[in-house]
């Protein structure tokens, strides 16, 4: 009797160690399953039915495939063309690692140097619970090669209504897309046949019913309605409990939004491109310490406060409204601070995920370092060694003593302009600047994702304040001897 009992338990125990196995192996392989679904159409616009199904194999039209080839071309093949949505899946190119659909314009600047680090990966995996997505039926897929895009909205209120770009496919073409089969129109005539829909948000103000300013028309279920900002959450103005189920993409400076669209980046220089001169000396004929071009005091940021307690320790020039110089034209202003400045402070107005504005990346053009502040992984959107980050210091009085060690050592002031060897950064600044990276990569991703749809059910995660910036209080926690709230 005993040993019966003892064979019985045993096969329970084996039957029981075999399910626990099996049950982690569904376990692991549906974590790689995607939620997505079937479109259909309700009364609201676009809708989608949750249903899990397995990820399917990258496919390639006529026109991608003229990509896949460009890629081997430009000796890319670690480049992987993805028809799916995956958020834990990365591609390689060159030496660092980045998602594909996350990169901006990756067709004109293949070497692009962003770095997908800790921050960024953290921040797509979050995003994945703001949306669901999912395939489109072969019925219901576009038939055209080329995909029309219409700008609902001029760029700010008065601006042009081709956003400085050009009407037609001209623009894209150009551009020297690496996909140029796109047409930009803004005649409302096309909202029933447009693939894509661009709503620029400062068009909605005020924000009080959104939805009833929305285009009425039934939507084609391959249509995307996307979404552009380019201000910080804080004053983004956005009720983002009014567009849950409408917007199918994002597009803005946020690295995990579905079209990227940064207000700078940086490009490595091609051998034989780098016109650098080791001998030279940033330092020479700067005779003022540091400056700071500033127009709205009073900020979320509290960076004003900041610089009252750095200025107890080094001079500060503050133009503009906030400070008592002035400096009229933007080209002037720089040439300014080219020839008399070492340090510039790149302070941002507002504590936003990924929020580096122009305010740094026209600075590093120049022969002048930047010192920034920001809610931002700077080591992964700037250029190695280019920048001084606030973060890094205890206290504005440790910051003054590093700045200051740096001024009197003309050696370790070059150090920060050694990136120049290697690299180049741009202004991406909106339309104003270069409009060329968005537009490619806006008709890139609407190519590479055309079978495919999604929809924010939780938009919130991408534009409210509580979820995507960071208060002041909790910024300067351990950055300052003297608390600012």
């Amino acid at each position: 009797m005993t040993f019966r009992l003892a064979t019985i338990f045993s096969r329970i125990c084996l039957i029981l160690l075999l399910s626990i196995a099996i049950l982690s192996f569904i376990y692991e392989y549906r974590s790689n399953i995607e939620n997505v679904g079937e479109v259909s159409i309700d009364e609201k616009g676009l809708s989608l039915s949750p249903k899990v199904v397995y990820h399917t194999k990258p496919t390639f039209n006529k026109v991608t495939e003229k990509l896949k080839v460009k890629i081997t071309q430009d000796n890319s093949s670690t480049y992987e063309l993805q028809d799916d949505i995956d958020l834990d899946s990365y591609t390689s190119l060159y030496r660092n690692v980045y998602r594909y659909e996350r990169t901006h314009a990756p067709g004109l600047f293949a070497n692009l140097s962003l770095q997908a680090g800790s921050a960024f990966s953290d921040q797509l995996r979050e995003s994945r619970k703001s949306y669901i997505s999912g395939i489109l039926p072969e019925k219901d897929r576009p038939k055209s090669d080329v995909i029309t895009i219409l700008l609902y909205h001029p760029f700010y209120k008065g601006g042009p209504a081709d956003w400085k770009f050009g009407l037609g496919m001209k623009g894209f073409k150009d551009a020297n897309c690496r996909i140029d089969a796109c047409n930009l129109v803004s005649d409302k005539s096309y909202l029933e046949t447009a693939e894509a829909l661009i709503f620029f948000t400062p068009s909605f103000y005020p924000q009080v019913s959104i939805p009833n300013r929305f285009p009425k028309h039934k939507r084609p279920p391959y249509q995307k309605w996307i979404v552009h900002l380019m201000e910080s959450n804080v004053y983004g103005w956005l009720d983002t409990a009014k567009y849950a189920g409408y917007y199918n993409w994002t597009m803005s400076y946020q690295r995990h939004s579905d079209v990227y669209t940064p207000f700078g980046h940086y490009e490595k220089l091609n051998s034989g491109e780098t016109n650098f001169d080791e001998s030279f000396n940033h330092a020479t004929g700067k005779t003022k310490f540091s400056a700071w071009f500033v127009s709205h005091c009073d900020t979320q940021s509290k960076r004003s406060t900041y610089v009252s307690q750095l200025k107890e320790h080094i001079p500060v020039d503050i133009y503009g409204p906030c400070g008592n110089l002035r400096c009229f034209g933007h080209e002037k202003c720089h040439e300014l601070l080219q020839r008399n400045y070492k340090f510039y402070l790149a302070f941002e107005n507002s504590f936003c995920i990924d929020y580096a504005t122009e305010k740094v990346w026209k600075i590093l053009p120049l022969n002048v370092i930047p010192v920034v502040l920001g809610n931002v992984a700077y080591q992964e959107l700037l250029p190695p060694n280019s920048y001084i980050d606030v973060r890094n210091f205890s206290s504005p009085r440790k910051l003054a003593e590093y700045l200051i060690h740096l001024d009197k050592n003309d050696a370790a002031y070059n150090k920060y302009f050694q990136w120049k060897k290697h690299y180049k950064a741009y202004v991406d600044f909106g339309i104003w600047d270069n409009n060329r990276f968005v537009m490619c990569n806006l008709c890139e991703s609407l190519h590479t994702q055309r079978n495919r749809t999604k929809i924010y059910t939780r938009p919130e995660f991408h534009w409210n304040v509580d979820a995507q910036c960071m208060s002041a209080k909790q910024f300067y926690k351990n950055i300052t001897e003297v608390n600012i709230v």
